[in-house]
């Protein structure tokens, strides 16, 4: 690490000391709740939210971590969560580490330009006063004007306003202490310490992160330009904020198709039939075959005659169908479109021979022959 010098003169060197980390905490600052959705009319589809926050806030009024919805529409829901405080360290329990600061750390605290974290200001200057448990104790000078005696880098989230607060008190009674908070380099308005000697009082402003910021170069500095009123004792120092998220899913319905196959067809036996489902707006289709193009091309049913000892019956002549569903499956009310065969030329039995009889059906061992269909 650098450490601060002095050249004989008394004039400090603006030297960096860096007392390890930064970053503290990593605050959510946005969520995703997927991309938008498509549904069918009747349908319903659910959005989520991530969970484990204590405060949701749809669009729709609800206040869970999801919602289902049956409507198109744009649905929004809002995250709202306290980040605690982000500071590393800020009340100094750790001891000197977390920050960074132009000063000296040293217990000498009657040299300007040192500071040093402990409990008891008179045990480290003879003139000063004011307990705590663990705090830092700054001694500036005329010569430390405008020197930084904390920062930190805190990861923050664009466009959310926080709360920077600190406890600070004179341990002088020569002059009050003026304290100016600055971020990216920016100075905010100096706030005076007040009260008596020794005595805590709590210091707040806000500030409001850019767009696209991510992250904040956050430091407390003294601004007196006197030799005196410059024996100051801060703790507790924080930045945080209340986070709110928002976003949001579009849901679009789409109306069921009408499927329409046309009339029912009747066709002689081997002649190609084309049943087109073309339907705009449709996902998909489904076939009772198992097709799953807009269109099919069923062959003729085959033609078929009954087999039994006896006279021979008429061809069956029951009618075959196609149904087709077009994606999803829950629409309802389709047409069936069937193609009959029409009865084939039917080529009379013959008989067996006389041996068997004439009259009545043949007796064992002699039947009638079964009947041809081509």
């Amino acid at each position: 690490m650098v450490i601060g010098a002095r050249n004989g003169s008394g004039l400090g060197v603006l030297a960096f000391l860096l007392l390890g980390g930064s970053a503290w905490a990593q605050p959510q600052c946005s969520f995703n709740m997927g991309p938008d959705q498509v549904i069918c009319d009747g349908a319903s589809a659910t959005i989520s939210a991530p969970g484990g926050y204590a405060n949701y806030l749809w669009s729709t009024g609800a206040t869970g971590s999801s919602i289902s919805v049956q409507t198109a529409g744009t649905y929004s829901c809002q995250i709202t969560y306290d980040t605690g405080n982000l500071v590393n360290n800020g009340d100094f329990s750790a001891g000197n580490t977390g920050f960074s600061t132009f000063y000296n750390y040293n217990p000498n605290l009657q040299q300007e330009g040192n500071y040093y974290i402990g409990s008891n200001a008179g045990q480290y200057h003879p003139f000063w006063q004011g307990f705590g448990n663990q705090f830092l104790m700054v001694n500036a000078g005329l010569f430390q004007f405008f020197w930084n005696f904390w920062c930190q880098t805190i990861t923050v989230c664009p466009g959310q306003t926080y709360t920077l607060s600190y406890q600070a008190a004179n341990l002088s009674d020569v002059g009050p202490a003026n304290i100016q908070w600055v971020i990216d380099g920016a100075a905010q308005p100096a706030m005076q310490v007040t009260g008596f000697l020794g005595t805590w009082n709590t210091y707040t402003t806000t500030w409001t992160a850019g767009v696209g910021q991510t992250s904040a170069d956050i430091c407390l500095r003294m601004i007196n330009t006197s030799g005196v009123g410059h024996d100051l004792g801060i703790d507790d120092i924080s930045v945080s904020a209340q986070i709110v998220m928002t976003d949001a899913v579009d849901v679009s319905v789409l109306p069921v198709p009408v499927v329409d196959l046309g009339p029912d067809i009747s066709t002689c036996a081997g002649t190609p039939v084309v049943l087109d489902a073309t339907t705009p707006g449709a996902l998909g289709y489904l076939w009772s075959t198992g097709a799953t193009s807009a269109t099919i091309s069923p062959g003729s049913p085959p033609r078929t005659g009954w087999r039994w000892p006896g006279p021979p019956v008429a061809p069956d002549r029951t009618p075959w169908s196609w149904t087709c569903f077009p994606l999803p499956l829950s629409i309802s009310g389709l047409t069936s479109t069937s193609v009959r065969a029409p009865p084939p030329p039917w080529t009379p039995p013959r008989r067996a021979p006389p041996t068997c009889g004439t009259r009545g059906p043949p007796a064992p061992p002699c039947r009638w022959d079964r009947g041809t269909i081509p």
